[in-house]
């Protein structure tokens, strides 16, 4: 069903192979090939934290899966905040955030990757 839902959002529906998918899951939330589908139409159609979210719960279930695989590392990876007690999207740890990220880019140091 997953596998149908995948196709028929990548040809055209994205939302009728969205809910697809969803039916899927509804009967089978432990296979990670249904994730990998969920987190591809997802990606497909611009939902940046829903393609995350579901490429996060089929790693958590199966950790080795090449298509999740791929999916993280093209969609990226968050790193923790670099004061985890302040909101991510506040202005301190945005900025240590963009420095830090800097330095690593150079080579020149930082904290070690979360």
């Amino acid at each position: 069903m997953a596998a149908y839902g995948l196709a028929v959002g990548m040809t055209g529906d994205l939302h009728e192979g969205l809910e697809t998918c969803q039916r899927a899951l509804s009967a089978d939330r432990r296979n990670a090939e249904i994730w990998a589908a969920v987190g591809r139409l997802a990606m497909h159609a611009g939902i940046r934290k829903k393609a995350v979210d579901a490429v996060a719960r089929g790693l958590a279930l199966s950790p080795r899966n090449r298509d999740l695989l791929e999916m993280r590392d093209s969609l990226g990876e968050r790193r923790r905040p670099v004061v985890p007690f302040l909101p991510r999207d506040n202005a301190v740890n945005v900025r240590l955030g963009r420095v830090l990220h800097r330095l690593r880019k150079s080579g020149k140091g930082g904290t070690k990757p979360a």
